[in-house]
């Protein structure tokens, strides 16, 4: 299928959610999206943003002051159930919705089929690197039951580096591609038809049996296995469309499960994983992260359990990540100890912020650093405690603890 084909299907899938969830109106209120049947990226995106706006307009802000013990447990709760109450009551536009809509009716549909290309695009195209729990939580809160995406969440998980580059990933694609489209052909191609239509039945809020025939077609191009096309359409040459049954029993009885990927045909970078070049309707701006833009926000507590205040004037997070391949040449030095290397500032920013003032966890957590001889471990322990205490990575005091416990790997030069 040419790219002019592909990008017709995905307004067309996109028009039709428009308008199923507009009818007309030029505003629509964001807890009655919630309860429309949503494609999963439109929901995780739509859950995000609501979000980023609330933080960003702040419609509600209570000002720290030294006569109010703010964190007592009934302020607490009245605030974020007020904060809940203005994120479900959020307006957006039929502007807005129509842009959100195409971008990411978009990307959905290349990831259904060119999953490989999309996933690198979605978490490498403006980052060098993320960290293996970010990657899992975000592929794990897409809910996509594909064969090929539970055996590439069974490759991130045993990846032994905590740390995955761009060209570990692209590693970790390949492998799952021969493993899910040589091993498994038969039961992998079900996966991915009976995936789309679950993607239509979430557009159009009805159950969804056929498929047509050009997309059969676009999957089948996209697994270099187009010659199975002919095979399956043999069921019905004249209709447009194939019901799913029909797939299987056309894939079952020209018995694909000993077919596979052509054993002669040899992949590039620019074959396998090409990153297609974004169009208006399907892209998100370069500034947009991604990965972070269609994380599962329920599947996390960073921002749905508690508010953070706004850091400004901070660079961007991209800023912060450490290069790995500096660990190598972490300086064969005597280490400082921790305490030396935290200012008293900092240590009551990073108690109160990150440990809640609980002074144990705090010099437990330090102790436990003081034993670590090197960055790649004390890191992944940073990053262990900001997840399982809910702490933003880029958030102010993550990043000037990150930035205190580097400063022993690698001291600043005079």
């Amino acid at each position: 299928m040419d790219q002019i084909t592909v990008e017709n299907q995905k307004k067309l899938l996109s028009s039709i959610l428009i308008n199923r969830l507009l009818e007309g109106k030029n505003t629509v209120i964001y807890r009655e999206l919630m309860d429309e049947e949503l494609p999963v990226f439109l929901k995780n995106y739509l859950r995000n943003r609501v979000q980023k706006i609330y933080n960003t307009e702040e419609p509600f802000q209570i000002n720290n002051s030294k006569r109010f013990d703010l964190n007592y447990h009934k302020i607490d709760q009245l605030t974020q159930e007020l904060k809940s109450a203005f994120e479900d009551a959020t307006l957006f536009t039929k502007e807005e919705i129509e842009e959100i809509i195409l971008r990411t009716v978009g990307l959905q549909f290349d990831l259904l089929t060119s999953p490989a290309e999309t996933l690198q695009k979605i978490f490498f195209q403006n980052k060098s690197e993320h960290t293996q729990t970010e990657i899992l939580r975000i592929i794990e809160g897409l809910e996509d039951r594909r064969i090929f995406m539970g055996k590439l969440i069974n490759n991130i998980r045993q990846f032994d580096q905590y740390h995955i580059l761009s060209e570990n990933f692209n590693e970790m694609l390949e492998s799952t591609i021969n493993e899910a489209y040589t091993k498994d052909l038969y039961i992998s191609l079900i996966s991915d038809f009976e995936s789309f239509l679950e993607f239509q039945k979430s557009i159009e809020n009805k159950k969804v049996k056929l498929l047509k025939k050009n997309i059969i077609k676009l999957i089948l191009e996209k697994r270099h296995v187009e010659h199975l096309y002919q095979l399956i359409i043999k069921i019905d040459k004249d209709s447009e469309s194939l019901n799913i049954e029909d797939i299987k029993k056309g894939l079952s009885e020209n018995r694909v499960d000993n077919d596979s990927y052509p054993t002669d045909h040899t992949y590039s970078d620019n074959d396998k994983l090409e990153i297609v070049e974004p169009t208006a309707h399907s892209e998100f701006r370069e500034e947009d992260d991604l990965a972070y833009e269609l994380q599962d926000a329920d599947s996390i507590s960073i921002e749905s359990e508690k508010h953070h205040p706004i850091i400004k004037d901070c660079k961007e997070p991209q800023d912060f990540i450490i290069d790995r391949s500096m660990i190598e040449y972490q300086p064969d030095i005597p280490l400082v100890s921790l305490n030396s290397l935290f200012d008293e500032k900092s240590k009551k920013m990073i108690k109160k912020k990150i440990f809640k003032k609980d002074s144990e966890a705090y010099n437990k957590f330090l102790d436990r650093l003081e034993n670590v001889d090197n960055w790649k471990e004390a890191k992944h322990i940073i990053d262990y405690e900001l997840m399982i205490r809910s702490i933003q990575p880029f958030s102010r005091e993550a990043l000037r603890l990150g930035d205190l416990v580097f400063n022993r790997y690698f001291p600043q030069k005079e």
